[in-house]
C-alpha cells in the first residue's frame, strides 16, 4: 500500500511540474517609443532579448563601470572650481583637468560669522561622472547662510578611475 501511495504522489508531482512549472523564459511587454514591444528574460541567467522584425535580438551588454578610487594627489590638484554661497545654496562649477574620469567629489565648506568664528563646517558629496578635461556645474542645499561674513571651501576628496 505504501508503494502505491508513493507512486501516486510521484506521478502527481511530475504532472504538476510538467503542466505548471514556469517556462525557461518570462515574457513581458514593453513600451518602446510609443509602440508595444515583446521582451523575454531567461529565468536562469537573466539574459534579455527583444522581438524585432520577426526574430529575437539579444540585448547589448552594458559596459561595466570601472571601480572608483581616490585620485593621486598630483591628479587631484588638477581638479579645480569656483563656487558661491547664496541663500540656502552652495553652487558653482568644477573643472576636471586630470587624466581621470571623476565619479564623485566631496566638498568641504566652512561658513564663518562676521567676527571670524565658525558657524558651521560641513562636507557635501556630489555624485557625478565627469570626463577628463571637462567641466560641470554643481548645486547643494545648505543650512541658512543669512548673516554669514565669509566662507571657505575646497575639494576634500575626488574619486574616479584612470582614463575615460
Amino acid at each position: 500500500m505504501n508503494t502505491k501511495i508513493s507512486i501516486v504522489v510521484c506521478v502527481t508531482l511530475l504532472l504538476v511540474g510538467v503542466l505548471f512549472w514556469p517556462t525557461l523564459y518570462r515574457y513581458e511587454e514593453m513600451d518602446f517609443q510609443g509602440l508595444p514591444s515583446l521582451v523575454r528574460i531567461n529565468r536562469l541567467t537573466g539574459h534579455t532579448e527583444y522581438y524585432m522584425l520577426g526574430q529575437w535580438v539579444a540585448e547589448r551588454p552594458q559596459k561595466k563601470e570601472k571601480a572608483s578610487q581616490p585620485l593621486p594627489s598630483v591628479e587631484k590638484a588638477l581638479v579645480i572650481g569656483k563656487a558661491t554661497l547664496d541663500g540656502r545654496m552652495f553652487n558653482g562649477q568644477i573643472y576636471n583637468g586630470s587624466d581621470w574620469t571623476l565619479t564623485s567629489v566631496t566638498f568641504r565648506v566652512v561658513a564663518k560669522e562676521k567676527s571670524g568664528s565658525v558657524r558651521w563646517d560641513r562636507k557635501f558629496k556630489e555624485i557625478t561622472r565627469l570626463n577628463p578635461l571637462a567641466a560641470s556645474y554643481f548645486s547643494v542645499t545648505v543650512t541658512e547662510t543669512e548673516g554669514i561674513g565669509s566662507f571657505d571651501w575646497h575639494i576634500d576628496e575626488a574619486l574616479g578611475y584612470e582614463g575615460r
